[in-house]
């Protein structure tokens, strides 16, 4: 209440002092106005006087040579009397202001006097917390909460991780209302979310955490846009491709993986027994030009109708007998809570473990390299071998 006095106080000082201006503004333009009037009458008044004396002289002759601009004088000083002086002041008397008291009025009116303290910690509706697995590069997800007395919130921080064990919080969602779809869920991943709610008073405590599981499944397919131009897709669903040159040329996945692990296959459709595919995965900036392999940007198994090698960084490592054919299917599995890459020919592993040193924290995305003789089909959304 002391508050709301302080600054009602404070606002009629500004009324005042706007008041008290505006009164001093109305007089200098009056005083201004006076005497530009009297400085008026005294030259008309000079006038007069000169004009008197003239009429005193008794030479004809000399009143003749001043009588004609006397008459011009005396018409101009007339014709500016009208347009000069006015009857009224240059200003008003009154002050052009409005104060609105109306809505000032009703919400004093209104005023309620009730204690408001801090809220207390929402729930999560555990039944109504879900994640939603579909074909999409990412999962999406619900959560759903609720409070014993929602009528003192003002509302509600929702923060949730990335997936990941011990990593920190991040906003996702500041309102009022009680649900809050989540999208960009990574698969196979673990998230934890929790919630606060605040009112004018502060801030509740967080709630219990929950937890959300994304689906164990990958969706995605060939990326046209960050695959070389010289491969053609066969699908409009962008799983079937070839390429139109007699090099090799790369071709990337639509969906880049940072955590989890994550199998998918290729099927050869089409292949002549000369040329080696390469299958595997590749960074986002990878050479799209060249055999996948040969930079270290990208790691690979690549295979002819007799045997394969492992590639990286054009290092070339455990050759292994076995080739492939029109029908091969080839699995790629990709660990990246051990950081390891491993192959699969017709779902029996394929040589070792080809890759154990991949770097926590990349973003490796699937990828092939193939030549004008070799016809791929990608199948994702695999369960792990």
């Amino acid at each position: 209440i002391d508050n709301l006095i302080l600054k009602l106080e404070t606002k009629k000082q500004e009324l005042l002092t706007y008041i008290n201006d505006e009164i001093e503004r109305k007089i200098s333009l009056i005083h201004r106005q006076y005497s530009s009037y009297n400085e008026h009458i005294q030259r008309t008044t000079g006038f007069l006087q000169f004009s008197i004396e003239a009429l005193k002289q008794s030479d004809p002759y000399a009143y003749l040579q001043v009588c004609h601009g006397l008459n011009r004088k005396c018409s101009y000083l007339e014709e500016s009397f009208s347009d000069e002086y006015e009857c009224k002041p240059h200003t008003s008397y009154e002050i052009d202001f409005t104060f609105d008291t109306e809505y000032l009025y009703r919400d004093i009116h209104r005023l309620q006097f009730q204690q408001i303290k801090p809220p207390s910690s929402p729930r999560f509706i555990a039944e109504q917390c879900v994640c939603h697995d579909n074909e999409s590069e990412t999962s999406s997800g619900v959560l759903a909460w609720s409070m014993r007395d929602i009528g003192a919130i003002q509302g509600f921080i929702l923060e949730l991780d990335n997936g990941t064990i011990g990593s920190e919080f991040r906003q996702v969602y500041d309102g009022n209302e009680t649900m809050c779809a989540i999208d960009g869920l990574l698969p196979s991943c673990v998230y934890t979310a929790r919630i606060k709610a605040y009112n004018q008073a502060g801030e509740s405590s967080y709630s219990e955490c929950i937890t959300l599981h994304s689906s164990s499944v990958d969706w995605f397919t060939f990326n046209p846009h960050t695959t070389h131009p010289d491969i053609k897709f066969l699908s409009n669903e962008f799983h079937s491709i070839t390429c139109l040159s007699l090099q090799d040329r790369v071709a990337l996945g639509s969906r880049g993986f940072r955590h989890g692990i994550h199998y998918w296959e290729i099927t050869i459709q089409c292949y002549d027994d000369k040329s080696d595919p390469a299958f595997g995965i590749a960074r986002f900036d990878v050479s799209k030009e060249n055999m996948l392999g040969k930079d270290s940007k990208s790691w690979c198994m690549y295979i002819d109708s007799q045997r394969s090698w492992f590639m990286h960084n054009g290092q070339h490592t455990n050759r292994i007998n076995g080739g492939i054919s029109i029908g091969s299917v080839i699995g790629i599995l990709l660990d990246l809570t051990n950081s390891t890459l491993s192959f699969y020919i017709n779902d029996q592993p394929h040589g070792p473990i080809a890759f154990s040193n991949l770097t926590q924290g990349d973003v490796y995305y699937p990828a092939v390299s193939l030549n004008k003789n070799v016809q791929l089909t990608l199948v994702s959304g695999l369960d792990l071998p």
